[in-house]
């Protein structure tokens, strides 16, 4: 009997000295609140989107019509911004099969210059067209409906360590090893 009590008596001590941590002033118990330090490493993501279309509508921004379309990110995913590069691209029918451009880019029209530009934040995709001759003056959607749009997201590492031409997606798509 003494045995049993003896055994439970040192768990008891046991149990209590590995729930406790030490501190300066003394022991606390393991669930208060105890500061830690830790550096967090970033997430590291690559993301390349399928092809898209997507529907603009005419947006007046300080005066000048532009054309925006957006979509909702396939994959929402944290990643630090400042080590990672985001690449966007446009596909178009052309005399001898699709155009690949990279964005921003220009595109001539009856009317005038267009320019693409685009952004991208953690959860959408966002192109936008202006008429860089006359800033009032755009075409209408549906001449840019047979346009197609992927973003890339890849760590800068990866950016700064392939030595290709980023403009050119069929190297884009080699060295990254997805299909046009």
């Amino acid at each position: 009997m003494k045995k049993i009590n003896t055994i439970g008596a040192i768990a008891i001590l046991v149990i209590s000295a590995v729930s406790c941590t030490k501190s300066s002033s003394g022991y606390q118990s393991s669930n208060s609140t105890t500061h830690v330090s830790t550096v967090l490493q970033p997430v590291k993501v690559r993301i390349i989107s399928d092809w898209q279309t997507l529907p603009f509508n005419v947006v007046n921004v300080n005066g000048s019509n532009q054309l925006v379309g957006q979509s909702a990110l396939t994959q929402i995913v944290s990643y630090e911004t400042a080590t990672h590069k985001k690449l966007a691209y446009a596909k178009y029918p052309g005399r001898d099969g699709f155009v690949y451009k990279a964005l921003p880019m220009d595109y001539p029209t009856a009317i005038g210059n267009h320019a693409f530009d685009f952004s991208l934040d953690f959860s959408t995709f966002k192109v936008t067209i202006n008429n860089s001759d006359h800033a009032g003056r755009l075409v209408s959607a549906q001449d840019f409906s047979n346009f197609n749009y992927r973003y890339i997201i890849i760590p800068l590492e990866v950016y700064q360590s392939f030595q290709i031409d980023w403009n050119d997606l069929a190297a884009v798509a080699a060295a990254l090893n997805f299909p046009l």
